[in-house]
């Protein structure tokens, strides 16, 4: 089931609970299979989806199913690296924000400071 707006939490959930990634595709005669790298206890891999070929398809749909399959079997690695890159953008965010606090606290006290030299030189 699809959810609209997902959490990052959400996702890395996901992500850790389905079939452990890379995963492969193989190439049938009416479908691209594709399965994860975990094996079963028989040695077998675990079927993943099934894209359908179908029999009458066009050379750009034949394309196009490959290239979804192969969007499918990249997703697992695909969806880490993105977790990964959102983790480090949102710890360098947050960084930026105490940087951004210091140098406001340190603008004001400069601008106080200015202040009161104007105010001393106003007096003479």
């Amino acid at each position: 089931m699809a959810t609209s707006n997902p959490t990052l939490p959400e996702i890395k959930a996901r992500l850790a609970a389905a079939t452990k990634g890379p995963w492969n595709v193989k190439a049938g005669a009416t479908n691209i299979l594709i399965y994860g790298s975990e094996r079963h206890k028989s040695g077998q891999q675990y079927h993943v989806c099934a894209v359908r070929m179908g029999s009458f398809g066009s050379a750009s749909t034949t394309t196009r199913k490959h290239a979804t399959a192969t969007l499918i079997a990249n997703s697992p690695t695909d969806i880490a690296q993105l977790v990964e890159w959102v983790e480090e953008r949102d710890v360098s965010i947050a960084h930026l924000h105490k940087v951004r606090a210091v140098s406001e606290k340190a603008a004001r006290a400069e601008i106080a400071r200015l202040i009161e030299l104007l105010k001393e030189v106003g007096d003479e």
